[in-house]
């Protein structure tokens, strides 16, 4: 009787188990609302109109440019800026 009992208990919980997934996926389904992108999510716009460039160096340039960019003040990307004069040649291409 116990061995009967035991089986019982271990089917019942394995077909309740099955129930309780099976009611998960019928709501999911009726849903449909799971995953994938949402209408509003996300970062929303700065405004800033900028680009990511990178640049390869080998690492002792690269440790001068951090360092004339340091002594400046600047950061590296308004250093090259200035020096290439990227305002200037900007504006005069509109």
């Amino acid at each position: 009787i116990k061995l009967l009992k035991t089986f019982y208990r271990n089917n019942l919980k394995k077909e309740l188990d099955k129930s309780r997934y099976s009611c998960y996926l019928l709501i999911m389904n009726e849903k449909g609302t799971w995953g994938g992108r949402r209408e509003g999510s996300g970062r929303k716009p700065t405004g800033r109109q900028v680009v990511n460039i990178t640049l390869t160096l080998p690492k002792k340039e690269a440790e001068v440019l951090r360092l004339l960019a340091e002594e400046l003040g600047e950061t590296i990307s308004q250093m090259i800026q200035r020096r290439f004069m990227l305002p200037v040649l900007a504006a005069q291409k509109e």
